[in-house]
């Protein structure tokens, strides 16, 4: 459970604040300024790289995760793990820093869209109901 929170409670604090900021500078530049859907537009860019550096900046707490859940499955409950603090460092200190990255790649590429897609999705749907009450 300790991994799975440092990885998801980080991943959606970078995240939500990162909608915003991106949001922000979206809007503050001009995109899609002459569309219609400009606010599901921005919504669906901002969210995807928020979503991408969410995704980027927490994977060491993922490859955590995953090398403990691995081991469980592998092993069963070990009778005592290390913190999640120690994991990393021995990962860091055994593999090099870079694997505290492994998977990354894919895990942006998941991740990105799928943010996207989703406040994309809800900006879309809020609009069309505004659009559709206010008849």
């Amino acid at each position: 459970l300790e991994s799975t929170l440092w990885r998801d409670v980080p991943f959606s604090a970078a995240y939500w604040l990162g909608v915003e900021a991106f949001r922000c500078r979206l809007l503050e530049r001009g995109w899609f300024r002459e569309s219609r859907f400009q606010s599901p537009l921005v919504a669906l860019v901002a969210s995807c790289s928020a979503g991408a550096s969410a995704a980027f900046l927490t994977t060491p707490f993922d490859v955590v995760k995953t090398r403990r859940q691995v081991e469980v499955a592998r092993c069963g409950h070990p009778a005592e793990q290390p913190s999640l603090w120690q994991s990393l460092a021995t990962v860091a200190r055994t593999e090099g820093p870079a694997a505290l990255f492994t998977g990354s790649t894919p895990r942006v590429a998941r991740v990105a869209p799928a943010c996207g897609i989703m406040l994309g999705t809800y900006e879309m749907t809020k609009q069309l109901l505004r659009a559709d009450l206010a008849k």
